[in-house]
């Protein structure tokens, strides 16, 4: 999910709520290539997904990790910050700075 933007500009700090139903899958092979799609969480680890994906690829280049992504309409870049098993930060061409954090499936109990 995303949860905030954060802006090069000094002392902006933008909070952003997008869709808050909806996190990104990213799956990649050993040959760095694979995609990225958005789920929508169901109850006790379900999810719901459309067909749609967004085609990656990750290239190392002058001491940075990049994604590359293609869509059939567009194409574009970002930069890999940091990546950890609960948290993934990016910057985009425009330089703005987004930082997703591992969901936390909601268990419900029938008992």
């Amino acid at each position: 999910i995303i949860t905030t933007l954060l802006s090069k500009k000094p002392k902006t700090l933008k909070f952003i709520n997008i869709e808050r139903c909806i996190r990104l899958y990213i799956s990649i092979n050993d040959s760095l290539i694979g995609f990225r799609k958005k789920l929508k969480p169901g109850i006790n680890d379900t999810y719901f997904t459309s067909d749609d994906a967004e085609a990656l690829v990750l290239k190392i280049e002058n001491d940075s990790l990049n994604a590359y992504y293609s869509t059939a309409y567009a194409k574009w870049k970002e930069t890999i910050l940091e990546a950890t098993p609960s948290r993934l930060k990016v910057s985009n061409q425009r330089n703005d700075v987004y930082v997703y954090k591992r969901y936390t499936p909601l268990q419900l109990s029938t008992e």
